[in-house]
């Protein structure tokens, strides 16, 4: 290819041309910003895949001092620099990603201990309010509290069975004297009306019983009753003759027990004393009802009230008829009897409850077990700490991950060949040819990089900060002259260049 300058444009030039094309060597030679490095900018952008240029931005990027406290070393050639340059940002991003690291732990173990406090509390709390001591935190709470947490939550499932949702053993006390309570306000209604009472008081309301001008009242006929049985009337073997422990006065036996037993055993005294005896068991059974306070029975309360208060009128009409036919309705006590059905289920019911919680207290570890993972599932300050833990343990899997690519990476890049060897052995020779007294050595601190010694026995180490500007220029000169060719093989002739124009 043929190079002329035409209408160079560049700095120092302006609109220049020069006719005649470049000779294999041409020479440009002028004082420091006259336009060499523009005019070689020039040429280079003619044919740029076959043009090289030596100029001192060739310098600046193919020779690097690395300075550290232990000395200054020299790294030669672009792409080396390149990669210097990444291993050194690769090695500052790992201690930065280090530092994250650090920090990211710091908080999860600060949290863990708050996680683990706050569980603690809740689990005291709860063995407090159910009195017992002998449940315990979970195992490696303090290193692995959610691991902690989520044993405690499936004791919620694993105590299921456990109905109740007791907060504390004293509302298992509470809830157990409200259900003694209503299992003693449920007793039978009428307990000793049973089918044959009752035949006997529709019978007894359908007998015609005049009454006697000599009849007594109910009162003086319990009266009677109880002087007989304190006297021993009834009884064979007693005295013929007694004192009255009412008045004092004596009295003959026989007579005196003969009067008593003719009244009381007297048809209509009977009758008197069977109605006064079942009004009061109605009346009593009226005051029962009064007391049943239970939701789920105050219709049938309500109409057990109702045909109790209809049976007390047909008695009171009877006691004061006694010789008139009185009908009491077959179902008088019906209602009655359907009230007393239900208190039967429903205390059938309340004694399971109470079987139920009684069982309750005998498990009382469980239960307290069971509350605990309630409590701890409804705490939000637990599941805040939760949130927390969960997200800094991802950033932290993130960074670790990270991490790991990094380190990667800086390992890659160390190992790659580059055959710096056979380069340093090149160099070396050239400036041994050239009779300078120094040479190239790996570098035991940086990676790709050059030491300088001496060319003496001790082969002593000098600063690269040490050489002039001069011998910088050709070590740099030495790396371009080597980059021009394929191939070149120390110790052989052979060389292949792949360029047009130096």
């Amino acid at each position: 290819m043929e190079y002329k300058l035409s209408k160079v444009d560049s700095k120092s030039f302006h609109n220049y041309t020069f006719d005649q094309p470049l000779d294999k060597t041409s020479v440009f030679f002028g004082q420091n910003g006259s336009g060499k490095t523009a005019l070689s900018k020039y040429i280079k952008k003619l044919n740029p895949e076959h043009t090289r240029t030596f100029d001192s931005i060739y310098v600046e990027e193919n020779i690097k001092k690395s300075e550290t406290i232990f000395g200054t070393t020299l790294i030669i050639g672009k792409a080396q620099i390149d990669k210097s340059d990444s291993i050194r940002k690769t090695g500052e991003k790992i201690e930065q990603l280090k530092d994250s690291i650090f920090k990211t732990q710091d908080d999860i173990s600060k949290t863990k201990s708050l996680f683990n406090k706050q569980m603690r509390a809740i689990i005291d709390d709860v063995k407090n309010d159910f009195h017992t001591h002998k449940v315990y935190q979970k195992p490696n709470s303090k290193d692995d509290p959610l691991g902690a947490y989520n044993l405690w939550i499936d004791e919620i499932d694993k105590y299921k069975e456990i109905k109740s949702n007791f907060s504390s053993s004293k509302e298992i006390d509470n809830v157990l004297v409200s259900l003694n309570n209503r299992k003693n306000n449920l007793m039978k209604i009428l307990p000793n009306f049973n089918l044959v009472r009752e035949k006997e008081l529709m019978g007894s309301l359908k007998q015609v019983v005049l009454k006697p001008e000599s009849s007594v009242t109910s009162s003086v006929f319990e009266w009677l009753k109880r002087g007989a049985e304190l006297h021993n009337l009834e009884k064979k073997e007693v005295p013929d003759e007694q004192i009255c422990l009412f008045c004092g006065n004596e009295f003959f036996t026989e007579t005196v027990s003969k009067n008593v037993h003719d009244r009381i055993n007297s048809e209509y005294a009977l009758l008197i004393s069977t109605i006064d005896n079942a009004v009061k068991e109605l009346h009593d059974a009226l005051t029962q009802l009064s007391g049943i306070q239970e939701d789920s029975l105050v219709e049938q309360v309500r109409s057990a009230q109702e045909s109790i208060k209809i049976v007390l009128a047909v008695l009171e009409k009877k006691s004061k008829s006694t010789d008139k036919v009185i009908e009491l309705n077959q179902k008088a006590f019906s209602n009655v009897h359907l009230l007393n059905s239900a208190i039967e289920m429903l205390l059938k019911k309340i004694n399971d409850e109470i079987n139920e919680k009684n069982q309750e207290k005998t498990l009382i570890g469980n239960l307290t077990k069971k509350q605990i993972g309630k409590r701890l599932s409804e705490d939000v300050s637990i599941k805040e700490n939760i949130d927390k833990l969960n997200n800094s343990t991802s950033i932290l899997d993130e960074q670790s991950k990270s991490l790991q690519l990094l380190e990667k990476k800086i390992t890659n890049l160390k190992n790659e060949n580059n055959d710096l060897e056979g380069f340093m052995e090149l160099v070396n020779k050239t400036l041994q040819s050239l009779g300078l007294c120094f040479k190239l050595k790996f570098s035991e601190r940086e990676a790709n990089g050059f030491d300088i010694v001496l060319r003496n026995n001790d082969e002593k180490s000098i600063s690269a900060s040490s050489l002039s500007e001069g011998e910088i220029r050709l070590l740099a000169f030495i790396k371009f002259y080597f980059s021009l060719f394929e191939q070149y093989i120390p110790n052989d002739d052979r060389k292949k260049m792949n360029v047009n124009l130096i």
